[in-house]
């Protein structure tokens, strides 16, 4: 027979390609749909056999492999049509079977997909057509899944790195039939959704813009998932876990569709599914959970389209959380789903604040309950971890509470700013990821990532950032204590030592700052030294602004002690260095605080110390501390005097041994301070009745008054000699009172030699001030002895520096400069120029400033009008009357300039006790002379007794 000629042929190995033909020519009626009812199990039969005898030709490795291919699927298309009973019920599966297998083998991959979904129909087929014969089904489909596994894996390798939208297509339907195959197996179904996840995975990562082709796999799992579980539910076997998973799936897909960006397409789809999940359910309880799962999914999606109401949003988030809080009533499992379903909402949200405007339109009350939301969210995780022993579910659980915190940070950051109403989320927000880091630090939860303190210490920062800059100090103070914390630990090393590139990268300081700052304005002074004092141990270097924070956080609790070195090691000698110069800045008296740390370094820097040179600056100081402070008692003057002692006879060793500039300026320094301390002494001891009327003796003559000044010309010396110069201000300071002393002995070559050198010192330091006023007041000595040249040549110097000063005392130096400059005018008779610059002196406003520096500007311009009159003759004030304007200035600057004795004061240009009296003393004599040439005697007689006074008070001898 026929049938009978063609499997002997196929048997022994005659041309495939010609029993194909022969076989399509003997099947055509079955094809065609001719064959009567009778002869069908005869074409099944002989069917069947065709297909095991191509499936052993497959095995032998023939070389007619397409035809042999093209006849197993003419088998397959006959015994699909044909309805026949058969001996062994599963021979038609087994077949196909190998038949995928071998497909695989020779890497015909559309042919293996093409089988392979034959082979599906037909287990489905068996599965209700012979019940007894599930574990062989279940066998074949386990092995099915591995094989369509493998295939997408070996598809994978063989096209890695090309992106071919045809073999990531591919890969995804191998992955889809795996899993569908899995799905008739006893495999469990959460296991199989895990697997069907990660198709969908692999694939958005490869190829992102296939939404139809991730719709279909959607579509087929889902239906494939649905097929299995209503059998199960007519056998009475589906239970919740199974329907977790198909829930889980649906989330999956609905998820992995909002991210393609078919946000519509995942609102139908949810919509449609979640009825078909419904009627499979038969428990109150799991509908529930569903519900809650189905309108978190609608909610997320609806936002993403902005198609809800902002009331309705708000209303439906309220019940969400409402639904929520009674998660103790459901299954761990089925919440699990809830929580899932919540990734959704989240991610919706988080990139809705990032590029979307319409969420920036929502309302205070819709951002409140989104953070409620997801706060509870954080408790059920923390709940969960509780209540698992699983170390994978625990750091799963871990990890979304982070994911939920970051995401209520971030609406608190961009948010607050304009609903300030939500600042009452911040703190507890920031308490509950603190208990998170707590409890997997101590071993329990999990892991967190390396920097998940510095980017909680970043959060809470920022957030204390927007409450500060609203003034809600108290509210920012929390935060900025937590931020400080955290980042600390974060950039702690195991020995507790602080990494510094961590601390300078994370910005440690400026945090530390903002919260000693803020602990000061809600008048924690207290917490503000010692958070203070603990910034200056931590950062050990550059740590001005905390000294100053430190010092002003005193200042604010009026103590003028403890100093740093109550709180720090001894060998801090650096900070406390710091604090002596911080102190020195403050505006206001900070003499017994300058005292207690000079002496602190002195301890430091004792005799037996290597480091001689910084004794003898730190000895130096504080003789002028307690000179400049008046802290002038019998015992602290005694101090003071042998303090500049002890610092003179040091220096003088160290430099006779080596000529260094920077020591043999402090030694100059010295010198001076060492006459100041010498003539204060004299000038205690030396007390005159002010009230007499009589005549004086004068106690001191010329060459006392040089042996007195030998020091002070070795300094000089030292100035004019020094090949390079470290500018200090204790240089400048102390050649300013040079000058002035040099004045009032009238050794007017040295004062003139001093002022050229300040100058110069002060133009090398960048001190632009002072140096333009030492070429000013140099130039006015030249102008009055007549080298009117020179005299122009410093002024053009003064103006020079000048132009470098752009703070607010410019005005108050330019006064000196042209002040200067008018008595050049005055000395080389430039008479209609001195005029209009008098005129322009006297309409500037500064004068009028109530300050010690503005009234002697003021006499000195009053002067410079009264010896123009001199020398004019022209109709005014009369000089008696301007003269006595220019003694009551200077006197009562005098007498300010006296009494005002503080660790804080600088010398100021002109304003220094030497000067005062010098230009008191020229007031003085001035008038005198002008009554005196008047006749008027008696009055005359009056003021030049005042400037002997004065002048026996200083130890200036008759010249």
């Amino acid at each position: 027979m026929e049938e009978e000629r063609i499997l002997k042929a196929l048997k022994e190995g005659q041309s495939v390609c010609d029993v194909l033909e022969d076989v399509k020519m003997y099947l055509g009626p079955v094809i065609q749909k001719k064959v009567a009812k009778k002869e069908s199990e005869k074409y099944g039969v002989f069917s069947l056999k065709v297909l095991r005898h191509c499936v052993q030709l497959l095995a032998a490795s023939t070389d007619d492999l397409d035809d042999v291919i093209e006849m197993c699927r003419l088998a397959h298309q006959c015994t699909s049509v044909l309805s026949f009973g058969s001996t062994n019920p599963m021979l038609l599966d087994k077949l196909l079977f190998h038949v995928v297998l071998h497909t695989y083998k020779y890497q015909r991959y559309d042919d293996c997909l093409e089988f392979s979904s034959h082979l599906y129909k037909q287990l489905c087929c068996s599965r209700d057509e012979n019940p007894d014969c599930g574990g062989e089904i279940d066998n074949i489909a386990k092995q099915s899944f591995n094989c369509a596994w493998k295939a997408a894996i070996d598809i994978e390798k063989s096209q890695a790195g090309d992106a071919l939208t045809g073999v990531s297509v591919m890969v995804l339907e191998f992955r889809t039939s795996a899993v569908r195959f899995a799905l008739l197996s006893t495999s469990e179904v959460s296991w199989v959704v895990e697997q069907a996840s990660k198709a969908v995975a692999q694939f958005m990562k490869s190829m992102q813009s296939s939404h139809t082709v991730l719709h279909k796999c959607y579509k087929t799992v889902f239906d494939n998932m649905l097929e299995k579980f209503e059998h199960q539910l007519q056998r009475g076997t589906l239970g919740e876990i199974d329907i977790v998973a198909l829930m889980r799936w649906t989330m999956k897909c609905t998820d992995c569709m909002y991210s393609v960006g078919s946000t519509k397409t995942a609102l139908t789809w949810l919509g449609n599914h979640m009825k078909q999940i419904y009627k499979l359910c038969t428990a109150q309880p799991l509908k529930t959970s569903l519900q809650i799962c189905s309108d978190i999914l609608h909610a997320s999606l609806n936002l993403a389209l902005d198609k809800l109401p902002d009331a309705e949003t708000i209303s439906l988030l309220q019940s969400i959380y409402t639904a929520m809080k009674k998660y103790k009533s459901i299954t761990p499992e089925m919440f699990q789903v809830v929580l899932q379903s919540t990734d959704l909402l989240r991610k919706v949200i988080s990139e809705g604040l990032n590029c979307s405007d319409h969420l920036s339109k929502k309302s205070t009350e819709f951002y409140q309950e989104i953070i409620k939301l997801f706060t509870l969210c954080v408790d059920v995780h923390q709940r969960n971890k509780q209540i698992t022993e699983s170390r994978s579910a625990q750091q799963q659980d871990t990890n979304k509470q982070m994911l939920c915190l970051d995401l209520v940070y971030q609406l608190l950051l961009q948010q607050l700013p304009t609903k300030l109403d939500l600042y009452s989320y911040c703190l507890p927000t920031c308490h509950k990821t603190l208990d998170i880091i707590s409890t997997v630090a101590s071993g329990e939860g999990g892991m967190l990532a390396a920097n998940e303190r510095a980017q909680f210490g970043v959060h809470c920062y920022n957030l204390a950032v927007v409450l500060y800059k609203d003034r809600r100090y108290v509210d920012c103070l929390p935060l900025l204590l937590l931020s400080c914390q955290q980042i600390y630990e974060y950039c702690s090393t195991n020995d507790d030592r602080l990494d510094e590139n961590r601390a300078d990268k994370m910005k440690l300081r400026k945090k530390y700052e903002l919260l000693i700052d803020c602990q000061r304005k809600t008048e924690s002074s207290e917490d503000a030294i010692k958070t203070a004092v603990s910034a200056i141990s931590l950062f050990g270097h550059s740590v001005k602004n905390f000294v100053v924070m430190f010092v002003k956080a005193k200042h604010d609790l009026d103590l003028s002690t403890p100093t740093l070195k109550d709180y720090l090691d001894s060998d801090c000698h650096d900070v406390y260095q710091l604090e002596y110069e911080v102190y020195k800045e403050q505006s206001y008296d900070t003499s017994v605080e300058q005292y207690s740390v000079l002496h602190g370094l002195l301890d430091i820097y004792n005799v037996s110390h290597n480091n001689k040179e910084q004794r003898a600056y730190y000895l130096l100081q504080l003789s002028k501390l307690s000179y400049q402070a008046d802290m002038v008692s019998d015992k602290s003057a005694n101090e003071m005097h042998e303090c500049c002692e002890e610092a003179m006879n040091i220096l003088e060793d160290i430099t006779s041994e080596s000529q260094d500039d920077k020591i043999l300026d402090l030694l100059a320094v010295v010198y001076v301070w060492n006459y100041i301390i010498h003539q204060t002494k004299f000038m205690e001891t030396n007390i005159i009745d002010e009230t007499t009327t009589d005549v004086i003796d004068i106690t001191c003559d010329i060459p006392n008054e040089i042996h007195q000044h030998r020091n002070l010309d070795k300094a000089l010396d030292i100035w004019k000699n020094c090949k390079s110069h470290y500018v200090m201000e204790d240089t400048c300071e102390a050649m300013t009172v040079l000058s002035s002393i040099y004045k009032l002995s009238q050794r007017e070559v040295q004062v003139i030699h001093c002022l050229q050198l300040l100058g110069k010192f002060a133009a090398a330091g960048k001190l632009y001030h002072t140096a333009t006023m030492a070429y000013a007041e140099a130039a006015k000595f030249i102008s009055y002895h007549g080298n009117l040249s020179h005299a122009h040549t410093l002024l053009e110097q003064s103006k020079s520096n000048l132009s470098f000063i752009y703070d607010n005392s410019v005005g108050m130096v330019e006064l000196v400069y042209k002040i200067s400059y008018g008595y050049y005018l005055l000395y080389s008779k430039q008479f209609s120029s001195l005029e209009r610059l008098l005129l322009e002196i006297e309409e500037d406003s500064n004068l009028e400033r109530s300050q010690r520096w503005a009234y002697l500007l003021k006499a000195e311009c009053k002067e410079l009008r009264c010896n123009y009159i001199q020398a004019t003759g022209v109709v005014g004030e009369t000089p008696q009357e301007l003269e006595y304007d220019v003694m009551r200035l200077r006197q009562g600057v005098e007498s300010l300039t006296v009494n005002m004795c503080t660790g804080n004061n600088k010398v100021e240009w002109g304003v220094d006790m030497w000067s005062v009296r010098y230009a008191l003393l020229q007031s003085l004599y001035q008038i005198g002379y002008l009554y005196n040439i008047q006749g008027a005697y008696r009055e005359s007689k009056c003021y030049l007794l005042q400037g002997l006074l004065i002048s026996d008070r200083l130890a200036l001898p008759i010249r």
